[in-house]
């Protein structure tokens, strides 16, 4: 297991998991969208591929290009949930979710933190269709981008705003207070996890502490 990283013992401790790329080997949104509707998710990945060309292209650092990717994403998952019954999802989801590979030393940390008494929280931009299950399997909390619904169907769009890049510290701070109040540890493997890690008094990027 690897050691865990000194905390003041004043201060109470967060221990904040990205989900994606963090906790397991690769993405989870479009897997499980494939799943829902492979037609239907091609057909919404033919319609934002534009957007999500310009993401790759390294233009969702900025406030434009963020506003690009909510775009992308919430239209991506319109096109694919929009009208579908929440409980068929859950079901759906429930069975889906045990083939998720997370990774060891990962899972290995967060079950250091929780032997330690610190409050772990799982922050993603992932939905909470699936993620709630997920998070309450590994004991954990959830801050993530929740999906809408009406009348106990998906409406295709986001009752939050999508939890990525400044997002993330917004959602910790509305959670938890002010970072300042509490020792943030953070782990993290892309940009959308750089605010996030930057706010962090102990910062962990794709398994390797962040050297400040």
């Amino acid at each position: 297991m690897p050691q865990e990283p000194p905390s003041s013992a004043a201060m109470p401790v967060v221990a904040a998991f990205d989900f994606d790329g963090t906790l397991t080997y690769r993405d989870t949104l479009l897997p499980f969208l494939a799943r829902v509707s492979w037609p239907k998710l091609a057909l919404g990945l033919a319609m934002v591929s534009p957007a999500l060309a310009l993401l790759m292209c390294g233009q969702g650092g900025n406030d434009h290009g963020m506003a690009r990717r909510e775009r992308a994403k919430q239209r991506l998952c319109s096109v694919v949930l929009r009208g579908r019954r929440q409980s068929d999802l859950k079901a759906l989801a429930a069975r889906w979710i045990p083939g998720i590979a997370l990774r060891p030393d990962m899972l290995a940390r967060l079950r250091a933190h929780q032997e330690s008494g610190h409050q772990v929280v799982i922050v993603s931009a992932s939905p909470d269709l699936y993620l709630e299950d997920v998070a309450r399997g590994l004991g954990a909390e959830l801050i993530c981008t929740r999906l809408e619904t009406e009348g106990g169907r998906l409406t295709g769009r986001f009752s939050t705003p999508n939890c990525w890049g400044p997002e993330k510290v917004a959602r910790l701070e509305a959670r938890f207070g002010p970072i300042g109040d509490y020792a943030l540890h953070a782990y993290g493997d892309s940009s959308g996890d750089a605010w996030m890690l930057k706010a962090a008094d102990c910062a962990w990027l794709n398994g390797k502490r962040v050297v400040r």
